[in-house]
């Protein structure tokens, strides 16, 4: 008897044991956002694992040096997908394979390589659909694309450029298919233009080749020598003019595939400004600017994102890695976390989107407009607005020679 009272003894004492292990070392009650949530500084720990953690703190107190921010939720509502690089990315299932390098073979130049990843190699495969996702054949912002910076306890700057691309090869929309003229053998350029001081005038050019191992090429016009200067161009980690953005931050990821290890840490849901209502045409005089949200009564929806760890393989490289969000529907960069080479939290870059008509047939394209980078070491942020864009409407590719950017 007193064998059996024993027993029972220590088995309640072992369950309640168990019970107090469950109870006391499970995580916070996490809650799914639906159409219709507010998440602010009362409630954010319990939406925190559906944003990347960078976002809950400008949330929860506005890391200190801004307003804190407050999400509005709205039903998710897919993107379109275009019917010409839907049929090109239908056309290479099964055709393209990775070497042994970690390059491609079997590839076309238009559409996702692979449509539907998995392993081996399922990271890598991600960001070559990262590179190659749709885009329009040509865009340009030519009177509305703003820029902000702020330090921490200064004011507002604010500045005006203009912003011109082309694609010569992976084209879907603007006849020559699927390449232009193009002895360079180039992918892609861009050119962006300063309209304020103290940059007034100053321009910028990037060749992208269609070799992936091939650093870009760029040069800048400067107004003051009128000269246009070579840059160099393998030191994408660099700042641009002084920002806390670098070339190999662009939307999140703009770096050289080939020159960085990837691998999947998870698959996440997300909040994210997937369907922007205001541009930068729509400002209200005295609108207070911030780095992550566009007005409080912008729509957040929850999307699926990859989140893969990049490294680069340059032991000179200034980060440690990154995590970067990329968006299952059509792969491209939502949210990046980047880390010093302390491991330190260093930069948090976000974007939004809107799904704006292209020029040549009308489709629906869900497009960047918006995106904010921020040091949180220094406490500096830059963020950019699209106001006026035209996608699709054939850009002369002579604009995107080194001897017309100062003209």
């Amino acid at each position: 008897m007193g064998v059996k009272k024993k027993f029972r003894s220590g088995f309640v004492v072992f369950l309640g044991m168990i019970l107090a292990v469950l109870v006391f070392s499970s995580p916070s009650f996490a809650v799914e956002p639906k159409a219709g949530d507010v998440i602010d500084s009362s409630n954010v720990e319990q939406y925190q694992d559906f944003m990347p953690s960078f976002m809950a703190r400008w949330i929860k107190d506005g890391w200190g040096f801004e307003k804190p921010v407050v999400l509005h939720v709205r039903e998710p509502n897919p993107w379109p997908i275009t019917k010409r690089f839907a049929e090109a990315t239908n056309n290479n299932v099964g055709k393209v394979k990775l070497t042994a390098d970690g390059l491609l073979e079997g590839c076309g130049e238009v559409g996702l390589p692979f449509p539907d990843p998995k392993e081996p190699g399922l990271a890598l495969k991600i960001m070559w659909n990262l590179y190659y996702r749709d885009s329009p054949d040509d865009w340009s912002l030519p009177t509305t694309f703003k820029s902000f910076t702020r330090r921490k306890g200064g004011t507002v700057n604010h500045s005006d450029s203009i912003y011109d691309a082309i694609r010569f090869a992976g084209r879907t929309y603007v006849e020559p298919f699927p390449e232009l003229p193009n002895p360079r053998r180039l992918r892609q350029a861009t050119l962006s233009n300063s309209k304020t001081p103290p940059n007034k005038d100053m321009a910028t050019l990037t060749w992208r080749y269609k070799e992936p191992l091939k650093y870009d090429d760029m040069w800048t016009y400067v107004p003051t020598l009128r000269r246009t200067i070579r840059m160099v161009s393998s030191e994408r980690a660099n700042p641009i003019r002084g920002l806390p953005l670098t070339w190999d931050e662009i939307f999140c990821f703009d770096g050289k595939i080939p020159q960085f290890t990837y691998k999947l840490l998870r698959e996440q849901k997300v909040l994210l400004l997937a369907n922007q209502k205001k541009t930068c045409d729509d400002l209200p005089k005295g609108f207070e600017i911030h780095p992550v949200v566009f007005g409080e009564d912008e729509p957040y929806e929850l999307v699926d994102t990859y989140v893969i760890e990049l490294k680069s393989k340059n032991p000179r490289y200034p980060t440690s890695n990154w995590h970067l969000w990329v968006k299952k529907q059509n792969f491209g960069g939502v949210y990046a976390e980047i880390y010093n080479k302390s491991g330190q939290f260093w930069k948090g870059y976000n974007q939004s989107f809107q799904v704006r008509p292209l020029g040549n047939t009308g489709e629906m394209f869900p497009i960047s407009i918006c995106s904010g980078v921020c040091d949180f070491i220094t406490q500096y942020w830059y963020f950019s607005w699209t106001g006026s864009l035209d996608m699709d409407t054939g850009i002369d590719p002579k604009r995107f020679d080194p001897g017309s950017i100062g003209m």
